[in-house]
């Protein structure tokens, strides 16, 4: 019966040990733990959605390597999207076929196609 207060005694030290470990509203490794992670979503979302076109890629110009940092694009789709060349708009990479519709979901707010110009005159004419 003895043994019963010391095995008790050393699992709340245990507990109380390993509890103090990590600060209050952190996990296990020390991450900030979000209570409230679907506001933090459209905050973000928000955010996304308010992107200037500056910080955008333009389908027209990127380089592969900088296509192949968008979400769901690999190598193999950045090249497809550089060999289908020009855009007139951006959704032409689902009507040409060129993308899936989720992989251009997952991409859309973060390109635009502004236009080229052809032999030389400016855009618009």
């Amino acid at each position: 019966m003895p043994r019963v207060p010391v095995v008790l005694a050393a699992l709340i030290a245990a507990v109380l040990a390993f509890g103090a470990a990590a600060p209050a509203g952190a996990d296990e490794i020390g991450r900030p733990i979000r209570l409230f992670p679907l506001i933090r979503s459209a905050e973000a979302k928000s955010a996304k959605e308010t992107q200037p076109a500056a910080q955008k890629l333009d389908l027209n110009t990127a380089s592969e390597q900088e296509l192949d940092t968008l979400p769901g694009v690999g190598p193999i789709l950045a090249r497809k999207i550089v060999d289908g060349r020009p855009y007139h708009r951006k959704d032409e990479l689902v009507r040409r076929k060129i993308l899936p519709q989720s992989a251009y979901d997952a991409i859309k707010d973060r390109v635009v196609a502004h236009r080229t110009s052809q032999a030389g005159l400016p855009a618009g004419r």
